[in-house]
C-alpha cells in the first residue's frame, strides 16, 4: 500500500489493484441479468441481451448504460467491495480521515466502428462542489481495456491544479492533452484496479475494439449524500 499511496499522492492516480476473479465474474453476471439503462437515462431500461431490439424499440442508439444504485446492493460482490478493508484504509490514508461511502456505479461503453474528436471524449464533469470537497475514486476494469484509446484517461499531476469550485473542464483543454506525457489511460485486463484523486481530470473515450465495463467506488472526507442514482 505505501507505494500506491505515494504515486496517488505525487500523480493523483495509481495502480496495481487487482480484483479476485470471483468478483469480476460476480459483477459480469449481475450486468447480464439485471435491468440496465441506455445512455444512463431511466426512460430507457432494457437487458443487456436485449440491447439491439432496446435501440429500435426507443429510436436510441446507446453509447452507455448503467445500472440504478439501488440495484447495485442487491449484488453482493458490490457490497463487499464497498466495505472492502484495503480500499477503507487505502482512502483514510490519503484523506487523512474516516472516509464516507459516495456510491458504487456500474457502467458500460458499447464500442463504435469509428469517432471524431468530438465523441471520443466523454466528460467527467466535477460538479457543484463544495470548497472542503475531497475524495477518491476507485476504478475497476470488469473487461479487457487494452488500447490506450479506449480507456478511462487521467491526466496526472491534475489534481493540484483543479479546485472544487469549478463547473467542468472544457473540452477544447481535454483535446489539447490527449498527446501530452501526463496522460495516464487507465488500460489491464478484467479485474484491473487504479484509485484517483477525485479532484483530478479525468474523462472516458468511447471504445472501438469492444464494449467495456467498469465499476467505481467512491469515497469522500465528509458526507454529501450518496453520489449518484446510477
Amino acid at each position: 500500500m505505501p507505494a500506491v499511496l505515494s504515486r496517488l499522492r505525487t500523480d493523483g492516480v495509481s495502480s496495481d489493484l487487482q480484483l479476485p476473479v470471483d468478483t469480476v465474474l460476480d459483477l459480469r453476471i449481475f450486468a447480464r441479468r439485471a435491468q440496465c439503462y441506455g445512455n444512463v437515462e431511466r426512460q430507457f431500461p432494457f437487458k443487456l441481451r436485449d440491447r439491439v431490439h432496446a435501440e429500435a424499440h426507443y429510436g436510441q442508439a446507446f453509447a452507455h448504460a448503467g445500472y440504478l444504485h439501488d440495484d447495485l446492493t442487491h449484488c453482493s460482490s458490490a457490497v463487499r467491495l464497498a466495505s472492502d478493508p484495503l480500499l477503507l484504509a487505502l482512502a483514510q490514508a490519503y484523506l487523512q480521515g474516516a472516509p464516507v461511502y459516495r456510491g458504487l456505479s456500474l457502467r458500460w461503453s458499447f464500442a463504435t466502428a469509428s469517432r471524431d474528436a468530438k465523441s471520443a471524449i466523454d466528460l467527467e464533469s466535477l460538479g457543484d462542489r463544495p470548497v472542503d470537497y475531497a475524495g477518491v475514486t476507485f476504478v475497476f476494469n470488469l473487461t479487457d481495456v487494452r488500447d490506450p484509446n479506449d480507456a478511462l484517461v487521467f491526466v496526472a499531476k491534475s489534481h493540484r491544479r483543479m479546485c472544487p469550485s469549478q463547473a467542468e473542464f472544457p473540452a477544447q483543454a481535454l483535446l489539447a492533452l490527449r498527446h501530452t506525457p501526463a496522460l495516464r489511460p487507465l488500460t489491464g485486463d478484467a479485474g484491473a484496479g487504479f484509485v484517483i484523486d477525485a479532484l483530478g481530470m479525468s474523462w472516458t473515450q468511447r471504445p472501438t475494439e469492444r464494449d467495456r465495463l467498469i465499476l467505481l467506488l467512491s469515497y469522500a472526507l465528509n458526507d454529501y449524500g450518496i453520489w449518484e442514482a446510477f
